[in-house]
């Protein structure tokens, strides 16, 4: 059997596995709980989970999952640090690719139900290709997406100072607000 079928096989069914028990255990999602009054909460910590599509240059498009941790100071302005892992093939080539993040994230609309929000971010990049030396290179990010509740869609550039190609990301996810 292909080793790497296996090994991308385990990492998609453990990402699921936490996708389901994240939204399924009571108070943990949001989306079980009783609106006390129509004003949402504003500020305080966030957590999201996402998993999409990662493409860069000629590779394949690959499976990419990151986590995001952070605070909301107001209705419109967040500042979160994401840790994301993907890997793209070609030909017999794998690169591997983690980039660690810090953002800074403007949510528009933020008291209704659906939140649009932009975002922008510097961070490390470390690509890893088949049979070489990891790299490790800073990197600028820029992202547009949407919440709806506790469900998210986002698309994500990110542009390595040291790569000719840029990385596009394009993910769903769930978010949960902690405090």
């Amino acid at each position: 059997m292909n080793m790497s079928y296996t090994k991308n096989n385990s990492i998609i069914k453990t990402l699921l596995f936490a996708v389901v028990l994240f939204v399924s255990i009571p108070g943990i999602s949001s989306a079980g709980e009783e609106e006390k009054s129509e004003e949402k909460a504003t500020t305080g910590v966030y957590t999201n989970l996402n998993m999409g599509a990662a493409s860069i240059g000629d590779y394949d498009t690959g499976l990419a999952y990151s986590f995001v941790a952070g605070y909301q100071f107001s209705k419109t302005m967040g500042l979160e640090t994401e840790l994301s892992y993907f890997q793209n093939k070609i030909s017999t080539n794998t690169l591997t690719t983690t980039p660690l993040m810090l953002n800074i994230i403007t949510t528009f609309n933020e008291d209704k139900s659906f939140a649009p929000f932009i975002g922008v971010g510097i961070g490390r990049v470390s690509m890893k290709a088949t049979g070489t030396t990891s790299n490790s290179d800073s990197g600028f990010n820029f992202q547009l997406g949407a919440r709806y509740e506790t469900m998210s869609i986002r698309y994500q550039g990110i542009s390595v100072s040291d790569a000719s190609d840029s990385i596009h990301l394009f993910q769903i996810g769930f978010r949960r607000n902690w405090f």
